[in-house]
Formats: structure tokens, C-alpha cells, sequence
């Protein structure tokens, strides 16, 4: 995971749990009043949500539906960064058997 993004204007508890299984390449980006409880508790970079771009962000569904369609997928689900040179990928919702 490059990026976490953190919503929410306050948290009922949070501890280290919260971020097991991120590394420190990872970057959170949350709202300003949250920045320093979660450097605390994470080592990685903490940014205020403002800094994210907003182009990542989207304000329809159909936009929303737009960029998954564009997205590569194994057979088990998971994201690939590039078109396979070989074997099977899912990709515009169909699969796709790659010589």
C-alpha cells in the first residue's frame, strides 16, 4: 500500500494495531487535528489530507466506475501494475489470455 487516507474527525481509540502490516514507505494522510496522535503511533510519513491530490479523489459514481475499469486484475483478484506478457489477467471486467 502507497497511501492511506484517514476521514474521519475523531477516533473512539486508536493504537499501534491500527497501522500493523503498513511500512514506513507507506504515506497517511489525515486532517490536521489528527497529524501528531498519529505520529506517535506510526514511523512513516504523516501529511494533512490537504496535501492529497485531488485527482484521486472522486465526486461520482460514474467517475468512480470509470478508473476501475482501467485497472488490471489476476485471477486471484489483486491489482497488477502492468499488462502481463503471459497468462491470464482480468482486465475492462474480461478476462484476458495473454500468449
Amino acid at each position: 500500500m502507497t497511501a492511506l487516507i484517514i476521514r474521519t474527525q475523531s477516533f473512539v481509540y486508536l493504537d499501534k494495531s491500527a497501522f500493523y502490516g503498513l511500512d514506513e514507505s507507506t504515506v497517511i494522510y489525515a486532517e490536521e487535528s489528527q497529524i501528531n496522535t498519529i505520529k506517535e503511533l506510526f514511523k512513516g510519513l504523516v501529511l494533512p489530507l490537504s496535501e492529497y491530490e485531488a485527482n484521486n479523489i472522486f465526486t461520482s459514481q460514474e467517475e468512480c466506475n470509470a478508473y476501475k475499469e482501467e485497472i488490471i486484475y489476476n485471477m486471484s483478484g489483486q491489482r497488477l501494475s502492468t499488462i502481463p506478457e503471459k497468462g491470464i489477467y482480468i482486465y475492462k471486467g474480461r478476462k484476458i489470455i495473454a500468449p
